[in-house]
């Protein structure tokens, strides 16, 4: 005699098979999620010596093209990439007057630490530089037609992908005091000084970035009348490159490569840069940013930043360390005061590596 299940007996049924499903699933669910860490250290291939705060990129080995994760190396040369998807990759280093060094693939198990030492060799870079005045500007997708203004770019650009991984690695604080003097028509000159702390958190360190460079792009660098500093993550930065362009080819002075830039059409609206970026010519580093803002395409004020290499987390690092920047009044506003300058100190300290 046929008979149909009960409601309780088919209740338990489809829970078994529920059951039977979820620990079917179970093992591959765990590949796909499971997670490994990388770590290694990086070395001079010449003789062994550790490579200091280095650029080191983690890459997915079957997504060519896919964005990598970054470390920088501490004192010894060390780094390591936690919570990382079991999978293939490749460590690819990137150092300043090193060769762009990769690694074969390397497997990442779940639950497992993958160790991996890589060395990189010398690499002198030698340009040869050229004083162009006027003529083309090229934006980033055009860089290629002029290769050693290229090649200049995308080394010194190195330097500021390492201060970046640094900063998604360590907190620290930032103080900048400025002594501003402010020159009234009738009063003379008042003096004032301002001070401005910043605790920089790894957390924060992108989206702070990117509400600035926002902010430059739809507002400007004039906010009432003050001056906002484009930093080395601003402007050597491809997405800088499509409002503004570089001069062809570059000068050589006093020991620097000089790259100049310039907005590639008048703002209608708020306030643009343009200037010139100082680069060592043999270690490829930021030494100093110029500028001068320009409203309705004519300059009214200017600033600049010099860098320096300091101690860091035992190795050196350069970042700002001094500036000024001066501004002239216009409109009404001039009817009582003529402009006003003002000195910039920055001071770093309190550097804890908390990834």
């Amino acid at each position: 005699m046929h008979t149909l299940p009960c409601p309780a007996f088919r209740r338990a049924v489809r829970a078994a098979v529920a059951l039977l499903v979820l620990l079917g699933a179970a093992p591959a669910a765990a590949a796909q999620t499971g997670l490994g860490s990388a770590e290694g250290v990086a070395r001079t291939a010449a003789d062994g010596e550790p490579l200091a705060l280095l650029l080191v990129h983690l890459l997915p080995a079957a997504t060519p093209g896919a964005a990598p994760r970054d470390a920088v190396t501490d004192a010894q040369g060390r780094f390591r990439f936690d919570s990382v998807p079991a999978g293939e990759y490749r460590l690819q280093v990137e150092q300043i007057g090193y060769e762009r060094t990769q690694s074969p693939v390397l497997r990442v198990r779940a639950g497992e630490t993958l160790f991996h030492e890589i060395r990189s060799a010398a690499r002198p870079v030698l340009l040869e530089a050229i004083t162009v005045v006027g003529g083309q500007c090229l934006t980033a997708d055009r860089l290629a037609e002029d290769p050693e203004l290229a090649v200049l770019w995308n080394e010194a650009r190195k330097g500021v992908q390492t201060r970046r991984a640094f900063d998604l690695q360590y907190r620290y604080a930032r103080v900048m005091r400025q002594d501003v003097a402010t020159r009234w028509r009738i009063r003379g000159t008042t003096r004032r000084v301002e001070q401005d702390t910043l605790v920089s958190e790894p957390d924060s360190v992108t989206l702070r970035e990117q509400r600035r460079h926002a902010l430059h792009r739809q507002a400007g660098y004039l906010e009432g009348e003050r001056l906002h500093l484009p930093y080395e993550t601003e402007l050597l930065d491809d997405a800088f490159l499509r409002d503004h362009c570089l001069e062809p080819s570059f000068e050589e002075a006093e020991g620097t490569y000089v790259l100049r830039f310039r907005p590639v059409r008048p703002r209608r609206d708020g306030a643009d840069v343009r200037g010139a970026i100082h680069v060592d010519a043999e270690g490829f580093g930021i030494r100093r940013l110029e500028f001068e803002y320009l409203r309705g395409g004519r300059p009214f004020a200017t600033s600049y930043l010099e860098y320096e290499n300091l101690n860091v987390a035992g190795s050196t690092l350069r970042l700002p360390v001094r500036g000024g920047a001066a501004i002239r009044t216009s409109g009404v506003g001039r009817m009582a005061a003529l402009g006003a300058t003002a000195t910039l100190a920055y001071q770093y300290g309190g550097f804890e590596r908390v990834r």
